[in-house]
């Protein structure tokens, strides 16, 4: 059963549409992501949930909530909802955990690198496009193996197994059916059109996420990291000359492009990108279907191509339009049209 939503949580009626339909299918348990906007604006206040699972806070959304303190306190209502017997999953390597422990309702668990932690993530390997870690807990140590590449997936499978295994699951099960999910179309999706060189495609467009993925690029074999990239226009001004700058920090090769710019300038967007970067390692191509044809051109044998901030959507907003765009056929396009592929 698929369902193509327009929001992360959508409005309120939707919501109950979905749900209603699910429970006639027999469906018992329901796994949502409840986003901060859902929570402002009240989506989702006839709920009371078993688990709530902080996976972490960073700078995003603060065109809607103004300031970080207004965003932190919306994610908080989350957790205010849970029952009085259900279970709270906190990610306390997190700088804003202990904010939200404080307001937390039910059994609270806590998972992170530190061995106080009730799930400890230990050990954590990224080769061959595959992680391998450990989660501790009560003193017995469970090995991961999964397909999902990066630090940051050990921690969201944690918070999973610790939800899975907290409700009661087998933790043979859980750990056979982590191994067993692949990638998600836009999420460090891997692109293989025959060519020699590596093509990464994923949604990353804040700080941390950009952070995410390059980091754990660089832990894994290559010869140069060519990154394509942009900041949506109209909001979160604030976030992009710190994105830019670890964009070329953790790049060999930057070009900046348009990503959605509504009613700004995409030159404007790129100049506040480029702010803070003291590297000369980046270029500036307005049009993101020739930036993204430049990079697959420039490439060479064990290289790897990063092309961040729009995943597999399927428009760019221009003005007060979204008008037909898509990475994934740009980058198909390009092979069918050189034969040397």
């Amino acid at each position: 059963m698929f369902f193509k939503l327009n929001n992360t949580t959508p409005e309120m009626e939707e919501l109950y549409n979905f749900l209603s339909i699910l429970s006639q299918a027999g469906c018992k348990t329901v796994s949502m992501e409840v986003s901060s906007e859902a929570l402002l604006h009240r989506r989702v206040d006839k709920f009371n949930y078993d688990v709530a699972i902080l996976t972490n806070i960073t700078e995003d959304h603060l065109n809607i909530h103004k300031n970080i303190d207004n965003y932190v306190n919306a994610k908080a209502k989350l957790f205010k909802k849970v029952k009085k017997n259900g279970i709270c999953i906190l990610n306390y390597d997190d700088k804003h955990a202990e904010e939200i422990r404080k307001v937390s309702r039910g059994k609270i668990y806590t998972y992170g690198k530190s061995s106080n932690c009730d799930f400890a993530i230990c050990h954590i390997k990224c080769k061959d496009m595959s992680t391998h870690f450990d989660i501790l807990h009560k003193n017995t140590s469970y090995h991961i193996t999964t397909n999902l590449v990066g630090e940051y997936n050990a921690y969201n499978i944690t918070a999973a197994f610790a939800c899975a295994l907290l409700l009661g699951l087998p933790p043979r099960t859980i750990i056979k059916r982590i191994k067993s999910i692949n990638t998600i179309n836009g999420r460090f999706e891997q692109l293989d059109f025959g060519q020699n060189f590596t093509i990464i495609l994923d949604y990353a467009h804040t700080e941390n996420g950009v952070k995410n993925i390059l980091s754990t690029l660089k832990k894994l074999k290559h010869n140069k990291i060519i990154t394509v990239i942009g900041s949506a226009g109209g909001r979160e001004k604030q976030k992009r000359s710190a994105m830019g700058k670890i964009t070329s920090q953790l790049s060999d090769h930057v070009i900046f492009t348009m990503d959605d710019p509504r009613n700004e300038n995409v030159s404007d967007i790129i100049s506040d990108l480029t702010k803070l970067i003291e590297k000369n390692n980046y270029e500036k191509e307005e049009n993101r279907e020739n930036a993204i044809k430049k990079s697959l051109t420039m490439a060479k044998a064990g290289d790897v191509v990063a092309i961040l901030g729009k995943g597999r959507d399927e428009y760019m907003a221009i003005k007060d339009k979204k008008v037909y765009y898509s990475d994934y056929e740009v980058i198909k396009n390009f092979f069918q049209d050189n034969e040397k592929y």
